[in-house]
Formats: C-alpha cells, structure tokens, sequence
C-alpha cells in the first residue's frame, strides 16, 4: 500500500532487502537506491530488472538462511555464522521506549 511505502520511506533507507520478490507488487514497497530481492527460484523473472542486485536461489538449493545471507554479503557485510542473536544499541532504546509507549507495551515486555 502506498500508506506502507510512506512509512518505510520515511526512515530514508540505504537498502531494502525484499525476501518476497515473486509478488511483483512489493517492489513498491523497496523506496531505497539500493534494492536486493532474493528470488524463490533459479531463474530470474521480468520483475528482476526492478531491483539493483536481483539473486536467483541457488541450484542446487540451499538452507534459505544462508539464501538471506547472499542479500547481506551483496552490501558487503562479512560473512556471518548461522547463530541467531538480537540486539539493541543505545541509539534505539528511545524509539524502542516511544514504540512500547504507543502500543501500550510494558516496559521491556517481550514482543515481535
């Protein structure tokens, strides 16, 4: 929805990794000079050509987590191992705040 693209485009980010590119309508949600999409399957469709770094799965097919981690490789990240971890800085903690606040969340009660 254009509501939603608004709202991503807000935050003005550098990249947009899209994990669902085989719906051709979420390109729109990808409001970033740099646009990852990373395809279900081995060959690209016409759609590819709306993204700067389209990646067909591989073949053979591979664990789609380290599919996801072709995407953060393309941006030049290091290689990750396949532990999963979250974390917060600093910097996030007031939004994290205003965001409980908003949502009626308790302070530091879990939430996805």
């Amino acid at each position: 929805s254009l509501r939603l693209r608004r709202l991503i485009a807000q935050y003005r980010p550098d990249a947009v990794i899209n994990c669902h590119p085989d719906k051709w309508w979420t390109v729109f949600l990808c409001p970033a000079p740099t646009r990852i999409a990373l395809y279900p399957s081995a060959t690209l469709p016409a759609s590819a050509r709306f993204y700067t770094h389209p990646i067909a799965a591989p073949n053979p097919p591979i664990h789609a987590t380290r599919q996801y981690l072709l995407a953060t490789q393309t941006l030049g990240c290091p290689d990750a191992d396949l532990r999963l971890s979250v974390g917060e800085t600093p910097d996030e903690l007031p939004f994290i705040a205003d965001f409980e606040k908003k949502h009626g969340l308790r302070p530091g009660e879990p939430f996805a």
